[in-house]
């Protein structure tokens, strides 16, 4: 848990941040994206970073996935939406699609797929063990 409140990651956060500030200092819209961006980013990590600690196996840990699956789906959305706003229309249906596909790729790999590799797991071991002898 030390490594949560490390204040050299979460200053790898700021310098883009105050930066954007500054170059878009007449646009309100720019400084909101940036601001929910940093937000996001902040609750990802902290979101990590609790979900490394929770113990195995426990209920929190797949709340925590959750939210993290949430925190990168907003992020992955804005940052389609800023990149697809600037391209011609077949460029930007190609980063849709690309964004579309990582949010979907990545509710598989977090909930799918880790509750198949989690149930295999358990029906292995259960083979794995000798019969009781009466």
């Amino acid at each position: 848990m030390a490594n949560l409140f490390n204040p050299s990651s979460y200053g790898l956060y700021l310098v883009p941040l105050f930066l954007l500030a500054y170059v878009s200092a007449n646009s309100s819209a720019a400084r909101l994206f940036a601001c929910i961006s940093f937000l996001a980013l902040l609750l990802l990590h902290i979101c990590v970073h609790l979900h490394e600690a929770a113990p195995h196996g426990s209920p929190r840990r797949g709340s925590i996935r959750a939210a993290v699956w949430s925190l990168s789906t907003l992020l992955t959305a804005m940052f389609s939406y800023r990149v697809a706003e600037i391209l011609p229309l077949p460029m930007a249906v190609v980063v849709w699609c690309t964004g579309a596909a990582t949010v979907t790729f990545g509710f598989y790999l977090l909930f799918v797929y880790n509750n198949c590799k989690n149930d295999g797991a358990a029906d292995a071991t259960a083979a794995e063990k000798p019969a009781a002898m009466d």
